[in-house]
C-alpha cells in the first residue's frame, strides 16, 4: 500500500525501541495514575439524541503525508481548548511522530485542558499500543481495518473494553467493513481518503452508508471542508465528522467551526 506500508514499518521499529525502554509491566502499574475517565464515553457523546446536530471531531495535527507540514508551530493546549470552547464532541489527537509530527505527550496535553472524550489516532496493531493509549489519557483508540487482520481488531477490541476505552474502526471499502462488523464493532468511521492513492472522495461516506447496520455511530472522515459538505452528512444521519486539515490549514479555527456547523 506505499505510504501506509512505510508507516507501519516505522511504526514497529519505534514500537520495538519503546517496548526496550519502557516494559509493558511498567506500563500497566502506570495505568493506575493515568487521568480519570470523561464524564462521557467516546461512543455515548457521538450518539445524536433527538434534535441534535450532527457532532464534530475536532482534530488536532501538525502535518500528513498528503499534505506536508500543515500548521507550524501549533499550540496544542490552545488549540484543544478553542475546540472544547466551540462545541466539539471529542478531540482527535495524531500520536505519529515521523509523518504526522504527533507525540502522545500531545495526547497528554489535551487530557489535562479539556474535558470531552478523546480520540487516540495512530497506526495501531499491538497490545502494547492500546494501554499507552489508556496512560495517556484516550477514551478511544482507532483501529484501521485495513491493515489489520479481523482476528487482530477483535483482540486489541476486546483489550480496549478491559480498559474502558472504545474502538473507532476505520473503513474504506466493503471489505474493511466486513472485518469492522464481524467484529462487532460499535463505532465505524468511513474514511473518505483512499490510503493507497491519497485522493478523496466525500461521496465514499454515502456510498457506504447502506450497508451499515443503523445501530452503529458512523463518523466521516477526511475530505470535509465546507458547510454543504456538513449539511449532506447530516441529513443523510452520519452520527460525527473528523475534521483536521480544514481546521488546522485556518487562520481562525473558531470562525471556521462556526462556519461548517452553521452558526
Amino acid at each position: 500500500m506505499g505510504i501506509i506500508d512505510e508507516i507501519l514499518r516505522n511504526k514497529q521499529e519505534e514500537l520495538a525501541w519503546t517496548k526496550t525502554r519502557t516494559p509493558l509491566s511498567q506500563i500497566k502499574a502506570l495505568i493506575e495514575d493515568a487521568p480519570a475517565r470523561r464524564s462521557a464515553s467516546f461512543k455515548d457523546k457521538l450518539k445524536r439524541k433527538q434534535g441534535e446536530s450532527i457532532w464534530l471531531i475536532a482534530e488536532i495535527k501538525k502535518a500528513s503525508p498528503s499534505k506536508g507540514v500543515i500548521r507550524q508551530d501549533v499550540n496544542i493546549e490552545d488549540t484543544a481548548r478553542v475546540y472544547e470552547e466551540k462545541g466539539a464532541g471529542a478531540i482527535s489527537v495524531l500520536t505519529e511522530k515521523r509523518y504526522f509530527g504527533g507525540a502522545l505527550d500531545d495526547l497528554k496535553t489535551v487530557s489535562k485542558c479539556t474535558t470531552v472524550p478523546l480520540l487516540r489516532k495512530d497506526f495501531l496493531f499491538d497490545p502494547y499500543q492500546i494501554y499507552e493509549a489508556k496512560m495517556y489519557g484516550a477514551n478511544a483508540a482507532l483501529l484501521i481495518a485495513s491493515v489489520l487482520e479481523g482476528s487482530l481488531i477483535v483482540d486489541l477490541m476486546g483489550l480496549a473494553k478491559e480498559l474502558g476505552l472504545d474502538c473507532l474502526v476505520e473503513m474504506h471499502t466493503l471489505k474493511d467493513l466486513d472485518k469492522a462488523l464481524n467484529a462487532q464493532a460499535e463505532i465505524v468511521g468511513v474514511n473518505n481518503r483512499d490510503l493507497k492513492t491519497l485522493k478523496v472522495d466525500l461521496n465514499r461516506t454515502f456510498q457506504m452508508l447502506p450497508d451499515i447496520p443503523k445501530d452503529r455511530v458512523v463518523v466521516s472522515e477526511s475530505g470535509i471542508r465546507e458547510r454543504q459538505d456538513v449539511q449532506r452528512l447530516d441529513q443523510a444521519g452520519v452520527n460525527a465528522i473528523l475534521v483536521g486539515t480544514t481546521l488546522m490549514e485556518s487562520q481562525s479555527i473558531g470562525k471556521t467551526i462556526d462556519t461548517l456547523l452553521g452558526r
